[in-house]
């Protein structure tokens, strides 16, 4: 693993087994320390803020091999200092896949699986003008059976995604805006 601090930045990560040939894992977190340390170092305010975590675990069977990995991203700042307005944005990230051996048989099974998620704000904290948020999940998975000569693939898919948004403009025509959509 390892850390490590700078006037904008702090960082730590670390990685190694859980259990020995079994399961490991690798993660990372980063923040920035530029709101607290641009006053300083730089004698002015810098009214924004990012991070990001990351974390990967990994196992090992007799038959297969998983893994999942999970991403969390923020980033904050401002864009009018007198009225207060900011703008955040998240995203969030999961996802998995395994791969498996069926004993004496040759076939395989493969699975994966994930999910993303994105939302951003513009306004003043906790009274927003605008808004939007979008996510996704998709799962599936592939099966492969030899048989004789012959080799049978198939699979499954499952999807399903999300938007919402609000708008909050003076002049914004919501029904024009639908409609170009379409």
């Amino acid at each position: 693993g390892a850390a490590s601090v700078s006037p904008f930045l702090g960082a730590v990560r670390a990685e190694g087994p859980l259990l020995k040939g079994k399961l490991s894992i690798l993660g990372s977190v980063r923040t920035s320390l530029i709101e607290h340390s641009a006053p300083v170092v730089l004698r002015e305010d810098l009214p924004m803020a990012y991070s990001d975590m990351y974390v990967k675990l990994e196992g090992m069977g007799d038959f297969g091999r998983c893994s999942l990995s999970g991403l969390r991203t923020f980033d904050r700042g401002s864009i009018d200092l007198t009225r207060g307005e900011e703008f955040t944005w998240d995203n969030a990230v999961l996802g998995g896949r395994c791969v498996l051996l069926v004993p004496d048989s040759g076939t395989s099974v493969e699975i994966t699986s994930g999910f993303s998620i994105i939302n951003n704000r513009i306004g003043r904290q906790r009274t927003h003008k605008r808004t939007a948020q979008a996510w996704r999940h998709s799962s599936e998975a592939h099966f492969t059976h030899p048989y004789s000569n012959v080799t049978y693939q198939w699979g499954i898919w499952l999807g399903t995604e999300d938007m919402d948004y609000l708008l909050n403009e003076r002049f914004f025509q919501r029904e024009f805006f639908d409609r170009r959509l379409l």
